[in-house]
């Protein structure tokens, strides 16, 4: 992500200098889109929550329930999702071994008739066979004057979930690429020094920087030398730091080599630590430090920035399984229910394309095709069952359990149906009861009650 990360930088300084649009070369294009599907964890978390949504609903043969659907059909819908989420729209045809071929982005674009219609294009260069290529468009690209002169249309065209989140998807990049480099460079031993208030003479010893820290190992000369210079002082500090080297030579030798269990275990036999550190001063304190300090906001800002990349994507950090934090307990189920909605429209736009393309690609001459029949959530059923026909319900919570209809007692059902008519059985929700109590709390405010 480093080459996103610089054009993200760049695209930042040229409108922080008051440049109005930005330059085409830095815009990203359809090879970053790409590379970002294949490697973005967002991305590729979106692209299989929407796959699991839509492998989850019942595809069978519109003539028979029974028959057993082609796998391929499978495969081409995951493929089908993650081209869809790079550049929009769907080029297929229908193969007669393969089943359904789909060209990727990298291959085939879409060009503008002169009548306002899309027809799809090889790409310049692309050594493809343009025969019976069939066009989908779920995220109709940019449109204006010039758009009639390409013979593709241009990278920056493209209004996909992942041209619409890329910019944010970088910013998270950048984020966690900023915290690895920080933890890499906090983990070295850096040590802040300052001027020694106890720097006095040192009774005439010619090496007055020197002290050991956690053992012995080296012999610190306190004779006095009445005829010590500066010179000697010099030479005497080399002499002294050459013995700090291969002191830690000996020490870095005798751990790899295994003579202690693991680091900071006393070693019996030599009578000293398993690890000494040497420290040359030269008249100054030090105390470790971390040089990169975290920001207190940090996380708020990394956790705006994912949420805002899965949106974007259609696919809500709820959809996903994540916890947003809500300003009030009460409100956070009507939360889920409006994120879950927004997913809900985000399968929808890709199940009409992909079960466009599926119908056709497997109509048979009897007019029988395989389509798609979308299961009703749990939490709708309840809602719903009291004005529900029996067997319709039976139905439905065959599709919504993942059970054969034959496992349901229809006397059982109708007895369950019954009661949540009657008021025997409450039709309320967590997220119903959660409204009620947030109302409950806000009237109890209110008046003082």
């Amino acid at each position: 992500m480093a080459d996103e990360i610089r054009k993200w930088h760049a695209t930042i300084a040229k409108n922080t200098i008051g440049t109005t649009e930005t330059a085409e070369s830095d815009a990203p294009t359809l090879r970053d889109y790409v590379t970002m599907a294949e490697s973005a964890t967002l991305v590729m978390q979106a692209r299989q929550c929407i796959v699991n949504a839509l492998i989850t609903d019942t595809v069978t043969w519109t003539d028979d329930p029974d028959r057993d659907v082609p796998h391929e059909l499978y495969t081409f819908i995951e493929t089908a999702v993650d081209y869809l989420m790079i550049t929009g729209f769907l080029v297929w045809r229908a193969h007669p071994d393969i089943g359904i071929e789909v060209a990727h982005p990298i291959d085939m674009s879409v060009a503008m008739n002169t009548d306002g219609t899309w027809r799809p294009v090889a790409r310049a260069g692309a050594a493809f066979d343009t025969d019976g290529w069939n066009l989908a468009i779920m995220d109709q690209p940019m449109v204006d004057a010039k758009i009639f002169s390409e013979h593709a249309i241009a990278d920056r065209r493209l209004r996909s979930a992942v041209a619409r989140a890329y910019h944010e998807a970088v910013r998270v990049s950048h984020i966690e690429t900023f915290w690895l480099r920080r933890d890499a460079f906090n983990s070295r031993p850096t040590v802040w020094t300052s001027v020694a208030q106890s720097l006095t003479n040192a009774n005439g010893s010619t090496r007055p920087w020197f002290r050991g820290i956690g053992g012995g190992g080296l012999s610190v000369d306190r004779t006095v030398d009445p005829e010590v210079d500066f010179n000697a002082l010099i030479h005497r500090r080399a002499e002294t730091i050459a013995a700090l080297d291969e002191a830690t030579e000996r020490d870095n030798a005798r751990v790899l080599a295994a003579e202690q269990p693991f680091a900071g275990v006393a070693d019996i036999e030599r009578g000293r630590g398993a690890h000494t550190e040497h420290v040359v001063t030269d008249g100054k304190d030090y105390k470790p430090t971390a040089a990169l300090i975290a920001q207190t906001d940090g996380t708020f800002y990394y956790n705006r920035a994912r949420q805002s990349v899965l949106s974007l994507l259609g696919v809500p950090a709820q959809a996903i399984g994540e916890s947003v934090n809500s300003e009030r307990t009460a409100a956070n189920h009507r939360q889920y229910e409006v994120a879950m909605a927004t997913f809900d429209a985000t399968v929808t736009k890709y199940r009409r394309v992909i079960s466009d393309a599926i119908a056709v690609a497997t109509r048979q001459p009897s007019g029988a095709y395989v389509a798609f029949t979308p299961c009703m959530t749990q939490h709708t059923l309840i809602k719903l069952a009291p004005v529900l026909k029996t067997e319709t319900y039976i139905d439905m919570l065959a599709c919504a359990h993942r059970l054969d209809a034959d496992a349901f007692d229809p006397a059982r059902v109708a007895a369950f149906q019954d009661a949540f008519a009657a008021g025997g059985q409450s039709t309320k929700t967590d997220s119903d009861r959660g409204e009620a109590t947030q109302q409950r709390a806000l009237k109890k405010a209110g008046t003082g009650v």
